[in-house]
């Protein structure tokens, strides 16, 4: 990551400057790509380690993004949301009770900022009725051959129809966007009357684009699927971020060098320089989480 370059300001002619430098692209990069890829919800909300998701209502600290709360603002219709959270301590590590914990807290948000239109039921402890009602909803047991079997899942129902959010502590920033557009699928089922075939399909050339980044595509699940493209994502994004780091580097010293020469001219033309590397940057790794979450839409497309 890039260091600070131009960490203070300046004063040239009176006027002060304060031209920050060193934007750390792998940090912007993750917030751009993440952004591109689950609607910016990351950015709003981060989780809070070893609390309990039974231990009531989830703190302030915790806030759910604008896009979350325009979802919910929108419902029309009351939504169920059931939290599977049955773990054996002897057979799955702290942290995935961390990550749970945090799924818990956030959960409960989307209940407390609902006003009445999501009920949330928590199945946090193992008992009979709660382990067959994981396996009714289709939430597949795990670590089966390490202890008890362990569930971890989220089921969102409204009316007759159900959404499954599979949750995974490597993708736990992408959580609270997975929830919000499995609700938000929800409330868009196709036109009354619509045939099914004048649904927009996916063009060839998208098709064609999945195939190549998932070569053995008829073979893999929607989650799986999804797991591999998000994984792609991070890996382009990465070999983009350090390609652009010394294109940023070099910008930033000629920027130093215009500010230690006084000549304004220079300065300014240094400093537009700067802005226009850093914005080319930011545009090459939104478009990356851009096209991941077309080629994510696409699979969803071909494989519903």
């Amino acid at each position: 990551m890039i260091k600070t370059a131009i960490a203070g300001t300046t004063q040239r002619g009176g006027r002060r400057r304060d031209e920050r430098g060193g934007i750390k692209p792998v940090l912007l990069g993750m917030a751009l790509l993440f952004a591109g890829l689950f609607g910016g919800a990351f950015l709003h909300h981060r989780f809070s380690p070893r609390i309990a998701p039974e231990s009531g209502r989830a703190t302030d600290g915790n806030h759910l993004s604008d896009g979350t709360r325009r979802v919910i603002e929108s419902l029309d219709t009351p939504v169920s949301i059931r939290f599977y959270s049955i773990l054996d301590k002897s057979a799955v590590s702290p942290a995935l009770f961390d990550f749970s914990a945090g799924v818990g807290r956030l959960l409960r948000h989307y209940q407390d900022e609902s006003g009445g239109r999501i009920k949330l039921t928590m199945h946090v402890s193992r008992t009979d009725a709660a382990e067959a009602a994981a396996v009714k909803d289709g939430v597949k047991p795990f670590n089966l051959d390490k202890g008890d079997a362990c569930y971890l899942g989220v089921v969102i129902e409204q009316k007759d129809r159900k959404e499954f959010v599979p949750l995974s502590a490597d993708w736990e920033a992408a959580v609270e966007s997975d929830v919000s557009r499995a609700i938000a699928r929800l409330r868009q089922p196709p036109a009354s009357g619509t045939p099914v075939a004048a649904v927009a399909q996916p063009n060839q050339a998208a098709i064609e684009e999945l195939k190549r980044a998932i070569p053995n595509l008829a073979a893999v699940s929607v989650d799986e699927g999804t797991r591999l493209l998000r994984e792609q994502g991070l890996a382009t994004f990465a070999a983009a971020a350090q390609e652009m780091d010394a294109q940023i580097k070099q910008a930033e010293q000629r920027f130093l060098e215009a500010e230690q020469s006084g000549v304004p001219a220079a300065v300014e033309a240094a400093r537009k320089e700067l802005q226009r590397v850093r914005a080319e940057q930011s545009d090459k790794l939104r478009a990356i989480g851009v096209r991941i979450q077309e080629q994510i839409n696409t699979l969803e497309q071909l494989k519903n």
